[in-house]
């Protein structure tokens, strides 16, 4: 296989952008409606769904199976081994040609910076041999957090220069971490934006369950991107699987199959981004409506909720309870006006020597009158 090309990162524009990517395929499944023809667009159909401010978390899933997985979406554009060999691994870095996980994110980030105002970026791994299904690792190691996607691209270019991919496939480190890195910043609303090329990994189910619950009681939107060939039959069920949440935290899109079904390059891009964006409203709305930016939700149920893992049944009893207490208003005290103490006649003191006077003595002095 080639060496890793060095990939040089034009910068972000916030208006509309024609990405550089492989010549496009004819779809093999039904059109999405086109509703939106500019990011632009698309970002005041956004904001007219109330949506305030977002912080987003970037997910990357550096499996195994990534070396083989774009051989039938990428790899059949180029006729040479060499190239087919390159294109087949999904993380493919080429000044060309960005790879999917890249387009992805340029897209998605691109749709989201007027809502992400200090468009800082925690960048999380997983997969990698280090990590397996049980951890993550921030791919910015010095700072945890990278400034603009054009960091963003290059701390992620320098770890694949290194990094040994293996697997399983679990997200729920990935979520896990966005929990903690809420919970760290104060409870405020974040999408967790995580890019897979494949499924959960049989027997890993349980957990991630757990996760997407847990996850559902924090201001938290997940959108899942399937990257490459699949399959991803049980991803689109996934969602349904899933019992006990507050409000549906999740959207799962497959990029291959939105990307290679449209006409035009900057028109595709829209629809990739409406589709992946299209719960947030709903996800927002449910999320404000259940006070999970409140002071209180933060202080009384988030930081509650923080300790406990897993959570059982009892647990989302009382939380659900704690939560239906912060909607109720609050009873306004009545100000009872407060009577003042009768006032007692003071009576002059009587002199030092002086006698008490009686009934007798006021008789005496009438008489002598």
């Amino acid at each position: 296989m080639p060496k890793w090309g060095v990939f040089r990162q034009s910068k972000l524009m916030f208006g509309l952008m024609v990405l550089t990517c492989l010549p496009l395929q004819a779809a093999d499944t039904e059109r999405i409606v086109n509703q939106y023809e500019t990011y632009e667009d698309l970002q005041k159909a956004l904001k007219e769904a109330n949506i305030e401010g977002c912080n987003v978390i970037l997910a990357y899933d550096f499996t195994k199976s990534n070396l083989i997985k774009g051989a039938s979406t990428y790899a059949r554009n180029f006729s040479t081994t060499q190239e087919t060999v390159f294109f087949s691994n999904l993380h493919w870095i080429n000044p060309q040609y960005r790879n999917p996980y890249q387009i992805a994110t340029q897209i998605l980030t691109n749709t989201l910076a007027p809502f992400d105002e200090d468009q800082i970026y925690p960048v999380l791994g997983f997969g990698d041999v280090n990590s397996k299904a049980q951890r993550v690792f921030h791919i910015k190691m010095d700072d945890r957090n990278c400034h603009g996607i054009p960091e963003v691209f290059q701390a992620y270019t320098t770890t694949l220069e290194t990094l040994q991919m293996a697997g399983p496939t679990s997200f729920a480190p990935a979520i896990h971490e966005a929990m903690n890195i809420i919970y760290d910043n104060d409870g405020s609303y974040h999408i967790l934006v995580l890019m897979t090329d494949g499924e959960i990994t049989e027997g890993l189910e349980e957990e991630n369950y757990q996760a997407l619950v847990k996850a559902s009681l924090y201001p938290l939107s997940i959108i899942v991107i399937g990257i490459g060939d699949g399959p991803f039959d049980l991803m689109n069920d996934f969602d349904n699987k899933v019992k006990g949440r507050l409000f549906d935290n999740l959207q799962f899109v497959e990029l291959s199959k939105i990307i290679t079904g449209m006409s035009t390059i900057q028109k595709t891009e829209v629809d990739f981004a409406h589709k992946a964006l299209a719960e947030l409203p709903e996800q927002y709305a449910a999320i404000k409506k259940m006070g999970m930016l409140s002071t209180d939700y933060r202080t009384k149920v988030l930081s509650t909720i923080h300790k406990l893992n897993p959570l059982d049944e009892s647990d989302l009893l009382e939380i659900k309870e704690r939560i239906a207490n912060l909607k109720k208003p609050k009873k306004k005290t009545s100000q009872k006006t407060v009577k003042e103490p009768a006032k007692k006649s003071k009576k002059p003191h009587k002199k030092e020597g002086e006698k008490k006077t009686t009934k007798k003595d006021h008789k005496k002095d009438k008489r002598k009158s």
